[in-house]
């Protein structure tokens, strides 16, 4: 089976490219093509997974668009595997969710709509200050 992986963010940096194919055998888990993923870009392996072995804290996994924590999901064929960094910052600001994004591509396609003039960054989240992903909740961006 075939699957295609995304990264975005310090994955992307990371791993050099956005996507990648993998060739998988059919019996694969989400964590399968994870280990892929690594084994093929070692420092992706060394930011995506702990000492343990576990998924960092940090590391976002969508399933085909949506936000999963079973790792040991059978992947479905032509399964889309996205890697979304967890982004926070701005310090002790309140957060005032402006937007909330419940998949990657929601994201990307604002990011894209913003690149392009069709919208002002600051419709969606004033500065960009602040971003977090509450697992379940997908993603808010705040001022």
């Amino acid at each position: 089976m075939n699957a295609l992986i995304r990264y975005h963010g310090v994955f992307a940096t990371i791993a050099g490219r956005r996507e990648e194919r993998v060739e998988l055998p059919d019996s694969a888990t989400l964590l399968d093509a994870l280990r892929l993923a690594g084994q093929c870009h070692p420092p992706l392996a060394e930011a995506l997974f702990l000492a343990s072995g576990e998924i960092a804290p940090y590391a976002r996994i969508f399933l085909n668009g949506i936000l999963s924590d079973d790792l040991k999901r059978p992947l479905p064929e032509a399964s889309e595997i996205t890697l979304l960094p967890s982004l926070s910052g701005g310090g002790d600001m309140p957060m005032r969710p402006l937007s909330v994004f419940k998949a990657p591509s929601d994201l990307i396609r604002a990011t894209d709509r913003v690149r392009a003039g069709r919208v002002d960054a600051s419709e969606l989240a004033g500065d960009f200050t602040l971003f977090s992903i509450a697992a379940g909740a997908g993603l808010q961006v705040a001022a």
